[in-house]
């Protein structure tokens, strides 16, 4: 459960991405849009907020699952209408254009062309979605100087399209504006009329052709129609009505689904009491102590060593305060390590103290224990601050702090400890810090290197399982039938100690062959929860997993157990895989595979499962021949980089996916041509390098107005340079 609402937040948030700066939101309430967006943002925010409530609380309930599943398509569909404003908005800025009607009007002085921009995406929104109208009204958005073309055949009946389709855009346009404007219908004009008012249609290119037509008394000059004609870009049209109607209806579908999830998690969380499985970990793990439980220290005995020489004798003895790190994962024995050093060292301090620190690192409750801790001194301030208590009770001592496990951890609240600890104590003080987590590890540390624990080796694992299983020593001279499963079992335990006491436990009550055969079959010690066993503290592990490390996790646990990983992915698209992440996945990288031809069928059938895949990367695929054929069958694909695989020759026939927006083909030298389908309409950025089989562009010309970068200078062919060079001035960005 804890999966699915990690995954609802991450995609939720992905979603107010393009609204946090206030930019987009800006130009949407520009071009009309403001109270669309805005309504779809708080809704948003209102499932962010709601769900991140909910982070890291114990709850299991099936049909939760499911609306959580719900809600993050939903989310993912709000991500698509707000990346799609935002690329109106980045395409309004860079061409200097403007959809909305109060900024044409603004410009024109007060026109009616706003209006008419409205009442005709109004027009285009009713005919697409209701009518099926077989002709097409031409209509110019680029300038404030926009006119409303009606057709003269439009007005007869059987001409083709539907009369009253134009008429009620029309009628809509002047009612909106008859009350400020003075607006005409003169009749068709004919030569003669031209003549008689001294001016020919010749003479006067700024007027519409014969027909009905509707004019504005704002008409442009003539010579900003001719710059306007010469400069134009043509560019993906903006239609308002559409984008207001997609975010309405996602705003419908998320507030009941929104609705529901709210209900059930209040109950849900009212039912735990609001604990989280972190907080209910925690709370079952006992405190840790300096008193030694396990009397031997088995495999560390070269580190242990090291250590105590720079305590007593070295480094640390000659410093005025060391902080140590034992660094290394759940159940690898960091206290029990911790705890022999404290014991063989402690006769050389004035001032031992130690604190069990698990997640509640604050700098004011560990200042509380430490000064509870110290012994009081003669002459003690009796008004002091704890501050200051330990400050006085440490003046001249040398002390070892021992702060044992330690999860998280603010810089800033731990340079303010080590301020206060630096002030009172002598010289050779010691601050050893025991965590899971390598990055506090590395925070913490001032010693020349972190003492990292790893798992035991092999011949003084045994003997620590031997000590676990049995009371005596040589056990294996009493129970020699007991020792072949007896060494499988210990190889299942990968050299935790956590582990193999777990299963000592078990099989210490019953020394027979039947039941040390049925746990090492069964596994039987997974299942086994108590606060010293290893589950929990693997468990807890997991739960501080970040939501896509804890994916990761899963994706690794759908291999067999001792299953070998290489550097290739291949081996892991698999119908299975990409079954489990078909809405998760966004990013796939196949780097510097030199195994890999073709794809088969399989990865063929499994990639095409993955829907929410938007990035691929082929890098360094020196042998691989040509893309997969169900590319251009993903259908949110946005990104596509094909680097250092010489041996492609060509690219599908097929084309590209819909939705691809950006493509990188950089040293692919045996690719000659793109597809001769031609780029997809979405594209946005085209990027070639060092290609120089590459000549052409295949029907670029009709993806002008989508292609916002054209990158081909470092292409390696003048001939394809040459040709990209007529687009500079139309296409935004040109480098050739």
């Amino acid at each position: 459960m804890q999966a699915a609402i990690s995954a609802a937040i991450w995609v939720v948030g992905k979603a107010l991405s393009p609204v946090v700066d206030g930019f987009l939101e800006a130009w949407a309430a520009s071009v009309g849009l403001g109270p669309n967006v805005e309504e779809l943002k708080l809704q948003l925010l209102y499932a962010q907020a709601m769900l991140n409530n909910t982070r890291g609380k114990e709850i299991e309930n099936p049909a939760l699952n499911e609306l959580l599943h719900k809600l993050r398509d939903t989310a993912y569909n709000a991500d698509d209408v707000l990346d799609e404003l935002e690329y109106f908005r980045i395409q309004d800025a860079l061409l200097g254009t403007y959809h909305a009607a109060t900024e044409v009007d603004a410009a024109a002085g007060g026109c009616v062309c706003g209006h008419l921009l409205n009442a005709g995406q109004a027009c285009r929104a009713v005919s697409t979605s209701k009518l099926n109208l077989c002709c097409s009204a031409s209509r110019d958005t680029a300038s404030s100087d926009e006119v409303l073309m009606i057709n003269q055949e439009d007005q007869v009946d059987g001409g083709g399209c539907i009369p009253k389709v134009t008429s009620a855009a029309r009628n809509t346009a002047l009612s909106s504006v008859g009350k400020r404007l003075l607006c005409c219908f003169p009749q068709s004009r004919s030569a003669n009329d031209g003549a008689q008012s001294g001016m020919t249609e010749d003479e006067d290119p700024d007027m519409p052709e014969n027909g009905p037509r509707l004019y504005c008394c704002a008409w442009t000059s003539k010579a900003q129609q001719r710059k306007r004609d010469v400069v134009e870009t043509p560019r993906l049209k903006f239609d308002r009505v559409e984008i207001s109607r997609k975010m309405k209806d996602i705003v419908e579908q998320l507030k009941p689904i929104c609705g529901m999830v709210s209900t059930i998690l209040n109950l849900e969380l009212l039912g735990s009491n609001l604990k989280t499985t972190r907080d209910i970990a925690m709370s079952n793990r006992p405190k840790t102590s300096p008193q030694i439980i396990e009397p031997k220290l088995y495999g560390r005995d070269d580190q242990f060593k090291s250590i105590v020489e720079r305590i007593t004798d070295g480094e640390y003895f000659a410093k005025k305060l060391s902080v140590l790190a034992i660094v290394g994962p759940g159940g690898i024995g960091k206290t029990t390590f911790a705890q022999h050093i404290y014991q063989e060292v402690k006769r050389h301090f004035n001032v031992l103290v130690w604190i069990c620190v698990s997640l509640n690192f604050n700098y004011n409750k560990l200042v509380h224990e430490i000064v509870n801790k110290i012994p009081n001194v003669d002459a003690q301030m009796t008004s002091a601050s704890e501050e200051e208590l330990i400050e006085h009770r440490l003046k001249s001592k040398r002390f070892l702090l021992v702060l044992d496990d330690i999860w998280a951890c603010q810089e800033d609240e731990w340079e303010k400890l080590l301020a206060l600890l630096s002030k009172g104590g002598e010289k050779g003080s010691v601050v050893m810090v025991t965590t899971r987590i390598l990055e506090v590890g590395k925070m913490v540390n001032t010693a020349d290197s972190l003492m990292e624990l790893g798992r035991l080796e092999d011949e003084e694992f045994m003997k620590f399982f031997e000590a676990c299983a049995f009371d005596h020593p040589c056990p294996w001279e009493h129970y020699p039938l007991l020792q072949d499963v007896g060494q499988k079992i210990v190889n299942n335990l990968k050299g935790s100690p956590l582990a193999a006491k777990t299963v000592g436990r078990l099989l210490r009550n019953n020394l027979t062959v039947e039941l040390w055969t049925k746990i090492s079959e069964s596994r039987e010690w997974e299942q086994k929860t108590g606060d010293n066993d290893i589950m929990p503290a693997l468990k807890l592990s997991y739960d501080y997993l970040p939501f896509h490390l804890q994916q990761c996790f899963s994706y690794c646990a759908l291999f067999p157990e001792d299953y070998e990983f290489d550097d290739h992915i291949t081996g892991a698209l698999t119908v299975p895989m990409c079954s489990f992440f078909r809405s998760s996945l966004t990013t796939i990288v196949f780097h510097w595979n030199d195994e890999l031809e073709r794809f088969s069928m399989e990865q063929e059938e499994a990639l095409q499962l993955l829907t929410s895949l938007k990035h691929l990367k082929l890098h360094g695929c020196s042998k691989l021949q040509c893309l997969p054929a169900s590319l251009e069958r993903l259908p949110n694909l946005k990104k596509l980089e094909i680097i250092y695989c010489e041996a492609i020759q060509s690219l599908p026939m097929e084309g590209f996916p819909s939705s691809l927006e950006v493509l990188h083909i950089i040293l692919c030298r045996g690719i000659s041509s793109l597809p001769k389908a031609g780029l997809p309409s979405s594209l946005q950025e085209l990027y070639i390098e060092d290609c120089p089989a590459i000549r052409s562009l295949p029907k670029v010309e009709r993806h002008l107005s989508s292609l916002l970068k054209l990158d081909v200078y470092e292409s390696g062919n003048e001939e394809l340079r040459r040709q990209c060079r007529k687009f500079k001035g139309i296409i935004p960005i040109v480098r050739a």
